[in-house]
């Protein structure tokens, strides 16, 4: 006998950046910036790549910080992939990919 049964998880502790933010987006004249749920003895990690994947811009976070600033006045306008991670990362669900726009 096999039975289906559903379930949810609400407010896991292992659901990484799942509620993790980017804005403004597209960006005009402003940096971007991040946010995530502040996690003890993990900073945020943020890079951006643009779409040939050559990295253009990182910055980190200090340690147990829910807000990270990504500078972007060096780069052309166009459309860019952040990659925001934990570090250290404990999971798979500590890393996000966020699609971003810039117009100058």
């Amino acid at each position: 006998h096999v039975e289906a049964r559903s379930f949810t998880i609400l407010d896991s502790p292992s659901e990484g950046l799942a509620k993790a933010q980017v804005g403004p987006n597209p960006a005009t004249d402003q940096d971007w910036q991040l946010s995530a749920p502040a996690v003890v003895g993990q900073s945020l990690l943020a890079t951006a790549y643009d779409l040939a994947g050559a990295r253009v811009a990182c910055a980190a976070s200090e340690v147990g910080a829910a807000h990270l600033r990504l500078p972007n006045q060096n780069l052309a306008a166009g459309v860019y992939l952040i990659v925001l991670e934990r570090y250290p990362m404990q999971s798979s669900t500590d890393r996000r990919v966020f699609k971003v726009a810039l117009i100058r």
